[in-house]
């Protein structure tokens, strides 16, 4: 297995449990559930179809919107528990700018 076909499952595990998740909560209606099934199809597309600089967009995409949230999120919970309510809250605005708009599922 190759570095390709380990990000895109990857990848595609993390947005096919995203979207499991979203059409629980919220739907199809929820925007998370549109940017996963996006994702997914650019790891499908990309895994019949191998090409670098799709695999890096891919990569890119679910690290801005997928990973980074995810960690910051983190980061803003032990902040708060700390008492850093002000950091917290800068945390969370420009976490905020990363979400689709509906929020985690």
């Amino acid at each position: 297995m190759n570095w390709t076909d380990l990000f895109n499952f990857f990848i595609g595990f993390s947005c096919v449990l995203m979207i499991f998740a979203s059409l629980r909560n919220t739907g199809l209606k929820s925007l998370w559930f549109w940017q996963s099934l996006g994702l997914l199809t650019l790891c499908i597309f990309n895994y019949f179809n191998p090409q670098p600089l799709l695999l890096e967009v891919t990569v890119g995409i679910w690290g801005l919107f997928f990973l980074i949230p995810s960690l910051g999120f983190g980061r803003v919970q032990r902040q708060v528990a700390s008492g850093q309510y002000r950091k917290a809250r800068s945390t969370a605005l420009f976490l905020s700018r990363l979400h689709p708009g509906d929020g985690w599922p």
